[in-house]
Protein backbone atom coordinates (compact mmCIF):
# COMPACT_ATOMS: atom_id res chain seq x y z
CA UNK A 1 0.00 0.00 0.00
CA UNK A 2 2.56 2.22 0.82
CA UNK A 3 4.40 1.98 -2.87
CA UNK A 4 0.98 3.15 -4.21
CA UNK A 5 0.97 6.36 -1.82
CA UNK A 6 4.69 7.27 -2.55
CA UNK A 7 3.44 6.54 -6.66
CA UNK A 8 0.75 9.08 -5.81
CA UNK A 9 2.98 11.67 -4.05
CA UNK A 10 5.62 11.18 -7.29
CA UNK A 11 2.82 11.39 -9.62
CA UNK A 12 0.60 14.28 -8.04
CA UNK A 13 2.21 16.08 -5.07
CA UNK A 14 -0.35 19.26 -5.09
CA UNK A 15 -3.37 17.17 -4.74
CA UNK A 16 -1.58 14.57 -2.04
CA UNK A 17 -0.01 17.52 -0.41
CA UNK A 18 -4.04 18.69 -0.25
CA UNK A 19 -4.84 16.06 1.27
CA UNK A 20 -2.53 15.33 3.95
CA UNK A 21 -3.20 19.26 4.98
CA UNK A 22 -6.63 18.81 4.99
CA UNK A 23 -7.61 14.99 6.02
CA UNK A 24 -7.85 15.63 9.95
CA UNK A 25 -10.74 18.07 9.64
CA UNK A 26 -13.01 15.23 7.43
CA UNK A 27 -11.35 12.37 9.63
CA UNK A 28 -14.33 11.53 11.77
CA UNK A 29 -16.75 12.16 9.07
CA UNK A 30 -14.79 9.90 6.89
CA UNK A 31 -14.38 6.83 9.18
CA UNK A 32 -18.29 6.85 10.03
CA UNK A 33 -18.87 5.88 6.38
CA UNK A 34 -19.48 1.99 6.13
CA UNK A 35 -20.04 1.22 2.19
CA UNK A 36 -17.38 2.11 -0.50
CA UNK A 37 -19.43 3.78 -2.94
CA UNK A 38 -19.93 6.60 0.19
CA UNK A 39 -16.30 6.84 1.03
CA UNK A 40 -15.54 7.53 -3.07
CA UNK A 41 -18.00 10.15 -3.13
CA UNK A 42 -17.19 11.69 -0.01
CA UNK A 43 -13.40 11.64 -0.32
CA UNK A 44 -13.57 13.02 -4.28
CA UNK A 45 -16.78 15.97 -3.81
CA UNK A 46 -14.60 17.00 -0.55
CA UNK A 47 -11.75 17.29 -2.38
CA UNK A 48 -13.18 19.23 -5.48
CA UNK A 49 -14.77 21.41 -2.97
CA UNK A 50 -11.41 22.25 -1.33
CA UNK A 51 -9.04 23.07 -4.46
CA UNK A 52 -11.71 24.87 -6.36
CA UNK A 53 -10.92 22.32 -9.16
CA UNK A 54 -11.93 18.62 -10.02
CA UNK A 55 -8.77 16.62 -9.17
CA UNK A 56 -8.67 14.28 -12.27
CA UNK A 57 -6.99 17.30 -13.79
CA UNK A 58 -4.16 15.75 -12.36
CA UNK A 59 -4.49 12.74 -13.71
CA UNK A 60 -5.29 13.60 -17.64
CA UNK A 61 -2.37 12.91 -19.09
CA UNK A 62 -1.96 10.53 -22.10
CA UNK A 63 1.14 9.67 -24.55
CA UNK A 64 0.08 9.47 -27.80
CA UNK A 65 0.87 8.25 -31.51
CA UNK A 66 3.62 10.62 -32.42
CA UNK A 67 5.58 11.15 -35.30
CA UNK A 68 8.06 13.21 -34.16
CA UNK A 69 8.57 11.15 -31.43
CA UNK A 70 9.10 8.14 -33.35
CA UNK A 71 11.87 9.97 -35.28
CA UNK A 72 13.79 10.63 -31.86
CA UNK A 73 14.03 7.10 -31.16
CA UNK A 74 14.70 6.15 -34.48
CA UNK A 75 17.90 8.15 -35.26
CA UNK A 76 18.56 6.85 -31.42
CA UNK A 77 18.33 3.79 -32.57
CA UNK A 78 20.89 4.51 -35.02
CA UNK A 79 23.65 6.21 -33.75
CA UNK A 80 23.18 2.74 -31.26
CA UNK A 81 23.84 0.80 -34.07
CA UNK A 82 26.56 2.36 -35.51
CA UNK A 83 28.12 1.70 -31.82
CA UNK A 84 27.25 -2.22 -32.62
CA UNK A 85 25.26 -1.86 -29.29
CA UNK A 86 22.33 -3.76 -30.75
CA UNK A 87 20.40 -4.63 -27.69
CA UNK A 88 19.79 -1.14 -26.45
CA UNK A 89 19.21 0.02 -30.51
CA UNK A 90 16.54 -2.64 -30.26
CA UNK A 91 14.87 -0.98 -27.80
CA UNK A 92 14.73 2.07 -29.11
CA UNK A 93 13.43 0.89 -32.61
CA UNK A 94 10.20 -1.25 -30.67
CA UNK A 95 9.59 2.99 -29.23
CA UNK A 96 10.06 4.10 -32.70
CA UNK A 97 7.38 1.75 -34.40
CA UNK A 98 5.19 2.08 -30.99
CA UNK A 99 5.02 6.10 -31.48
CA UNK A 100 5.09 5.80 -35.23
CA UNK A 101 0.82 6.76 -36.79
CA UNK A 102 -0.76 4.11 -38.51
CA UNK A 103 -0.10 4.90 -42.43
CA UNK A 104 3.03 6.85 -41.63
CA UNK A 105 6.41 5.84 -43.37
CA UNK A 106 8.03 6.31 -39.85
CA UNK A 107 6.61 2.98 -39.41
CA UNK A 108 8.13 1.59 -41.77
CA UNK A 109 11.53 2.86 -41.59
CA UNK A 110 11.41 1.96 -38.00
CA UNK A 111 10.56 -2.02 -39.13
CA UNK A 112 13.13 -2.00 -41.19
CA UNK A 113 15.97 -0.51 -39.03
CA UNK A 114 14.74 -2.96 -36.48
CA UNK A 115 15.10 -5.70 -38.94
CA UNK A 116 18.42 -4.76 -39.64
CA UNK A 117 19.32 -5.47 -36.20
CA UNK A 118 17.58 -8.97 -36.22
CA UNK A 119 19.59 -9.89 -38.99
CA UNK A 120 22.87 -8.99 -36.99
CA UNK A 121 21.35 -11.27 -33.98
CA UNK A 122 20.76 -13.92 -36.46
CA UNK A 123 17.19 -13.87 -35.71
CA UNK A 124 16.46 -14.16 -39.49
CA UNK A 125 12.70 -15.38 -39.17
CA UNK A 126 12.37 -11.95 -36.89
CA UNK A 127 13.98 -10.22 -39.47
CA UNK A 128 11.99 -11.54 -42.62
CA UNK A 129 9.03 -10.73 -40.43
CA UNK A 130 10.12 -7.02 -40.32
CA UNK A 131 10.76 -6.46 -43.80
CA UNK A 132 7.09 -7.96 -44.58
CA UNK A 133 5.84 -5.49 -42.09
CA UNK A 134 8.17 -2.72 -43.18
CA UNK A 135 6.86 -3.48 -46.79
CA UNK A 136 3.64 -3.21 -46.24
CA UNK A 137 4.16 0.60 -43.87
CA UNK A 138 4.61 2.93 -46.65
CA UNK A 139 8.36 2.37 -46.81
CA UNK A 140 9.69 4.79 -48.97
CA UNK A 141 10.13 3.10 -52.43
CA UNK A 142 14.15 4.26 -53.12
CA UNK A 143 15.44 2.31 -50.05
CA UNK A 144 13.18 -0.94 -51.11
CA UNK A 145 16.52 -2.68 -53.20
CA UNK A 146 18.41 -2.41 -50.13
CA UNK A 147 15.35 -4.38 -48.13
CA UNK A 148 14.71 -6.56 -50.23
CA UNK A 149 18.47 -7.56 -50.50
CA UNK A 150 18.52 -8.27 -46.61
CA UNK A 151 15.10 -9.81 -46.96
CA UNK A 152 17.10 -12.45 -49.86
CA UNK A 153 19.88 -12.81 -47.51
CA UNK A 154 18.11 -13.70 -44.45
CA UNK A 155 16.12 -16.02 -46.46
CA UNK A 156 19.30 -18.45 -47.50
CA UNK A 157 20.92 -18.17 -44.27
CA UNK A 158 17.19 -19.13 -42.03
CA UNK A 159 17.84 -22.64 -43.35
CA UNK A 160 21.32 -22.40 -41.63
CA UNK A 161 21.57 -20.51 -39.05
CA UNK A 162 18.79 -19.73 -37.66
CA UNK A 163 18.62 -18.92 -33.72
CA UNK A 164 15.49 -21.16 -32.06
CA UNK A 165 13.71 -18.65 -29.90
CA UNK A 166 12.83 -20.74 -26.73
CA UNK A 167 12.89 -19.26 -23.03
CA UNK A 168 11.46 -21.48 -21.14
CA UNK A 169 10.58 -24.84 -20.59
CA UNK A 170 7.04 -25.89 -21.77
CA UNK A 171 4.31 -25.44 -19.22
CA UNK A 172 3.49 -28.37 -17.49
CA UNK A 173 -0.22 -29.70 -17.19
CA UNK A 174 -2.12 -31.44 -14.23
CA UNK A 175 -2.25 -35.08 -14.07
CA UNK A 176 -5.45 -34.83 -12.66
CA UNK A 177 -7.68 -31.80 -12.45
CA UNK A 178 -9.77 -31.32 -9.59
CA UNK A 179 -13.59 -31.32 -10.58
CA UNK A 180 -14.42 -28.00 -8.71
CA UNK A 181 -11.37 -25.84 -9.13
CA UNK A 182 -9.93 -25.86 -12.73
CA UNK A 183 -6.40 -24.41 -12.52
CA UNK A 184 -6.11 -26.93 -9.08
CA UNK A 185 -5.10 -30.88 -9.13
CA UNK A 186 -7.44 -32.93 -7.46
CA UNK A 187 -5.13 -33.25 -4.56
CA UNK A 188 -6.03 -30.03 -3.35
CA UNK A 189 -8.98 -27.90 -2.03
CA UNK A 190 -10.03 -24.86 -0.78
CA UNK A 191 -10.68 -23.87 3.27
CA UNK A 192 -12.18 -20.94 4.96
CA UNK A 193 -11.18 -20.66 8.75
CA UNK A 194 -11.16 -17.73 11.07
CA UNK A 195 -7.25 -18.38 11.80
CA UNK A 196 -6.56 -18.20 7.92
CA UNK A 197 -9.18 -17.06 5.89
CA UNK A 198 -9.41 -18.29 2.59
CA UNK A 199 -6.65 -21.05 1.89
CA UNK A 200 -5.55 -24.25 -0.17
CA UNK A 201 -4.97 -27.11 1.96
CA UNK A 202 -3.79 -31.04 0.52
CA UNK A 203 -6.48 -33.58 0.53
CA UNK A 204 -3.13 -36.57 0.51
CA UNK A 205 0.63 -35.95 0.85
CA UNK A 206 1.93 -34.41 -2.06
CA UNK A 207 5.65 -35.89 -3.83
CA UNK A 208 8.29 -33.12 -3.84
CA UNK A 209 7.90 -31.41 -7.70
CA UNK A 210 4.13 -32.81 -8.02
CA UNK A 211 2.55 -30.18 -9.82
CA UNK A 212 -1.31 -28.53 -7.81
CA UNK A 213 -1.63 -25.78 -10.09
CA UNK A 214 -1.75 -24.20 -13.30
CA UNK A 215 -3.48 -20.67 -14.05
CA UNK A 216 -3.54 -18.21 -15.80
CA UNK A 217 -3.57 -14.45 -14.21
CA UNK A 218 -6.65 -12.95 -14.62
CA UNK A 219 -5.01 -9.94 -15.59
CA UNK A 220 -1.01 -9.19 -15.14
CA UNK A 221 0.62 -5.73 -15.35
CA UNK A 222 4.28 -4.54 -15.73
CA UNK A 223 5.33 -3.83 -12.71
CA UNK A 224 7.58 -0.70 -13.14
CA UNK A 225 8.44 1.27 -16.42
CA UNK A 226 11.69 0.11 -16.30
CA UNK A 227 12.39 -1.60 -20.38
CA UNK A 228 10.52 -4.91 -20.24
CA UNK A 229 7.36 -3.18 -21.85
CA UNK A 230 9.60 -2.75 -25.17
CA UNK A 231 11.01 -6.55 -24.83
CA UNK A 232 7.33 -8.44 -23.60
CA UNK A 233 4.50 -9.03 -24.55
CA UNK A 234 1.73 -6.91 -23.19
CA UNK A 235 -1.00 -10.09 -23.20
CA UNK A 236 1.15 -12.94 -22.46
CA UNK A 237 4.58 -11.14 -21.02
CA UNK A 238 6.35 -13.78 -23.87
CA UNK A 239 9.48 -12.24 -24.42
CA UNK A 240 9.65 -10.77 -28.11
CA UNK A 241 12.39 -9.20 -30.31
CA UNK A 242 9.60 -8.70 -32.72
CA UNK A 243 6.54 -7.20 -31.07
CA UNK A 244 3.53 -5.30 -32.85
CA UNK A 245 1.90 -1.90 -31.53
CA UNK A 246 -1.45 -0.94 -30.56
CA UNK A 247 -2.72 0.72 -33.34
CA UNK A 248 -4.63 3.15 -30.97
CA UNK A 249 -1.93 3.91 -28.50
CA UNK A 250 1.57 3.94 -28.13
CA UNK A 251 1.56 1.86 -24.35
CA UNK A 252 0.99 -1.53 -25.68
CA UNK A 253 3.04 -4.01 -28.00
CA UNK A 254 2.35 -7.54 -28.82
CA UNK A 255 4.37 -10.75 -29.62
CA UNK A 256 1.37 -11.58 -32.39
CA UNK A 257 -1.61 -10.67 -33.64
CA UNK A 258 -3.53 -12.63 -31.63
CA UNK A 259 -1.74 -11.40 -28.50
CA UNK A 260 -3.60 -8.36 -29.78
CA UNK A 261 -6.61 -9.08 -30.60
CA UNK A 262 -7.56 -10.46 -27.24
CA UNK A 263 -5.84 -7.69 -25.04
CA UNK A 264 -7.82 -5.55 -22.71
CA UNK A 265 -5.67 -2.88 -24.20
CA UNK A 266 -8.77 -2.53 -26.96
CA UNK A 267 -11.11 -1.78 -24.47
CA UNK A 268 -9.10 1.25 -22.67
CA UNK A 269 -6.34 3.01 -24.75
CA UNK A 270 -9.22 5.14 -25.75
CA UNK A 271 -10.90 5.47 -22.56
CA UNK A 272 -8.37 6.17 -19.88
CA UNK A 273 -5.17 8.46 -19.72
CA UNK A 274 -1.42 6.57 -19.45
CA UNK A 275 -1.37 7.12 -15.78
CA UNK A 276 -4.85 5.25 -14.85
CA UNK A 277 -3.87 2.44 -17.75
CA UNK A 278 -0.79 1.67 -15.46
CA UNK A 279 -2.84 1.15 -12.16
CA UNK A 280 -3.51 -2.69 -12.08
CA UNK A 281 -6.74 -1.79 -9.84
CA UNK A 282 -8.51 0.03 -12.63
CA UNK A 283 -6.94 -2.75 -15.41
CA UNK A 284 -8.76 -5.08 -13.25
CA UNK A 285 -12.16 -2.87 -13.21
CA UNK A 286 -12.13 -2.07 -16.86
CA UNK A 287 -11.91 -5.59 -17.83
CA UNK A 288 -13.98 -6.95 -15.06
CA UNK A 289 -16.62 -4.97 -15.10
CA UNK A 290 -17.60 -5.77 -18.66
CA UNK A 291 -18.02 -9.14 -17.76
CA UNK A 292 -19.36 -9.54 -14.02
CA UNK A 293 -23.10 -9.87 -14.80
CA UNK A 294 -22.88 -12.28 -17.93
CA UNK A 295 -25.29 -14.71 -17.17
CA UNK A 296 -25.76 -19.06 -18.63
CA UNK A 297 -26.78 -17.83 -21.86
CA UNK A 298 -23.47 -16.11 -22.85
CA UNK A 299 -20.50 -18.13 -24.79
CA UNK A 300 -18.19 -20.33 -22.15
CA UNK A 301 -15.42 -18.18 -22.64
CA UNK A 302 -17.86 -14.96 -20.98
CA UNK A 303 -18.76 -17.44 -18.10
CA UNK A 304 -15.52 -18.24 -17.37
CA UNK A 305 -14.22 -14.65 -17.33
CA UNK A 306 -17.14 -13.80 -15.08
CA UNK A 307 -16.81 -16.16 -12.64
CA UNK A 308 -13.02 -15.52 -12.39
CA UNK A 309 -13.47 -11.82 -11.74
CA UNK A 310 -16.24 -12.81 -9.14
CA UNK A 311 -13.45 -14.51 -7.61
CA UNK A 312 -11.04 -11.86 -7.59
CA UNK A 313 -13.84 -9.76 -5.95
CA UNK A 314 -13.59 -12.32 -3.00
CA UNK A 315 -9.51 -11.91 -2.28
CA UNK A 316 -8.54 -9.92 1.01
CA UNK A 317 -8.31 -6.16 0.89
CA UNK A 318 -6.79 -5.88 4.94
CA UNK A 319 -9.13 -2.76 4.40
CA UNK A 320 -9.71 -3.00 8.29
CA UNK A 321 -6.00 -2.77 8.87
CA UNK A 322 -5.45 0.27 6.83
CA UNK A 323 -4.97 3.91 8.10
CA UNK A 324 -7.79 6.20 7.64
CA UNK A 325 -5.75 8.56 4.95
CA UNK A 326 -4.60 5.42 3.39
CA UNK A 327 -8.73 4.99 2.51
CA UNK A 328 -9.22 8.26 1.90
CA UNK A 329 -6.61 8.13 -0.57
CA UNK A 330 -7.73 5.39 -2.13
CA UNK A 331 -11.09 6.49 -2.27
CA UNK A 332 -10.27 9.78 -3.89
CA UNK A 333 -8.25 7.82 -6.43
CA UNK A 334 -11.28 5.84 -7.18
CA UNK A 335 -13.35 8.89 -7.25
CA UNK A 336 -11.14 10.65 -9.77
CA UNK A 337 -10.65 7.43 -12.10
CA UNK A 338 -14.47 6.88 -12.03
CA UNK A 339 -15.19 10.44 -13.34
CA UNK A 340 -12.48 10.57 -15.92
CA UNK A 341 -14.02 7.52 -17.39
CA UNK A 342 -17.92 8.65 -17.14
CA UNK A 343 -16.49 11.42 -20.01
CA UNK A 344 -16.14 8.38 -22.24
CA UNK A 345 -19.80 7.41 -22.73
CA UNK A 346 -19.26 4.67 -25.56
CA UNK A 347 -17.11 2.60 -22.58
CA UNK A 348 -19.69 3.26 -19.61
CA UNK A 349 -22.41 1.83 -22.48
CA UNK A 350 -20.38 -1.25 -22.87
CA UNK A 351 -20.01 -2.05 -18.94
CA UNK A 352 -22.20 -4.53 -17.13
CA UNK A 353 -22.33 -2.58 -13.47
CA UNK A 354 -24.41 0.71 -12.53
CA UNK A 355 -21.95 3.73 -11.37
CA UNK A 356 -22.27 2.69 -7.78
CA UNK A 357 -21.09 -0.40 -7.86
CA UNK A 358 -18.10 0.48 -10.51
CA UNK A 359 -16.89 3.25 -8.04
CA UNK A 360 -17.38 0.11 -5.63
CA UNK A 361 -15.33 -2.22 -7.41
CA UNK A 362 -12.32 0.38 -8.52
CA UNK A 363 -12.28 1.33 -4.47
CA UNK A 364 -11.84 -2.59 -3.75
CA UNK A 365 -9.17 -3.55 -6.25
CA UNK A 366 -6.86 -0.81 -5.64
CA UNK A 367 -7.58 -2.15 -2.45
CA UNK A 368 -6.82 -6.10 -3.59
CA UNK A 369 -4.12 -5.18 -6.06
CA UNK A 370 -1.47 -4.87 -3.03
CA UNK A 371 -2.06 -7.62 -1.29
CA UNK A 372 -2.95 -10.18 -3.07
CA UNK A 373 -0.72 -9.99 -6.83
CA UNK A 374 1.66 -12.11 -7.48
CA UNK A 375 5.18 -11.69 -9.04
CA UNK A 376 5.94 -12.87 -12.10
CA UNK A 377 9.98 -12.69 -12.32
CA UNK A 378 12.32 -13.92 -15.13
CA UNK A 379 15.41 -15.97 -14.66
CA UNK A 380 19.17 -15.29 -16.40
CA UNK A 381 21.09 -17.91 -16.72
CA UNK A 382 25.04 -15.96 -16.39
CA UNK A 383 28.48 -17.13 -16.37
CA UNK A 384 28.38 -16.75 -12.94
CA UNK A 385 25.27 -18.07 -12.26
CA UNK A 386 21.57 -17.21 -12.54
CA UNK A 387 19.75 -13.19 -12.37
CA UNK A 388 16.03 -12.94 -10.89
CA UNK A 389 14.52 -9.84 -11.87
CA UNK A 390 10.79 -8.93 -11.62
CA UNK A 391 9.10 -8.59 -14.97
CA UNK A 392 5.00 -7.90 -13.74
CA UNK A 393 2.51 -9.14 -11.44
CA UNK A 394 -0.76 -10.58 -12.07
CA UNK A 395 -4.16 -11.30 -10.05
CA UNK A 396 -4.76 -15.23 -9.74
CA UNK A 397 -8.12 -16.00 -8.32
CA UNK A 398 -7.23 -19.62 -7.36
CA UNK A 399 -3.35 -19.47 -6.57
CA UNK A 400 -3.56 -15.50 -4.27
CA UNK A 401 -5.23 -17.84 -1.39
CA UNK A 402 -2.06 -19.88 -1.31
CA UNK A 403 -0.50 -19.54 2.14
CA UNK A 404 3.18 -20.16 2.95
CA UNK A 405 4.06 -23.55 3.79
CA UNK A 406 5.23 -23.78 6.98
CA UNK A 407 7.02 -27.76 6.54
CA UNK A 408 10.43 -28.61 7.91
Amino acid sequence: MDSFINFSYQRHVPLMRAVDASFSTVSAEFKKLKTAHERVDFSYDYMKSKLSFAPEIFFEERRVKSDDLSLKYRQKGNELFLANKCQEALVQYVKSIAFAKNGSSLLGLAYANRSAVLFQKEFYKECLEDIERALQSNYPDHLKEKLIDRQKRANTLKELNQRHLCYHQPTPNLIKKNARIPAAADCVEMKNTESYGIHVVTTRDVKPGEVISVEKPFVEWFESMTGDEFLHCNECLELCFNMVPCKNCPDALYCSNTCKDVSVCKHMCNVSSFYLEKLPGVKVTLFGAKYINKGSDNDSEERNISDQYKEILALETNERLRDAIVLFKIALVAGTIFHVLKRNANFMGQIAVNKTILKAMLYRNLLVQFCSSIAISKIGLLNHGMETSLVARGMYPFSSHHSHSCAP
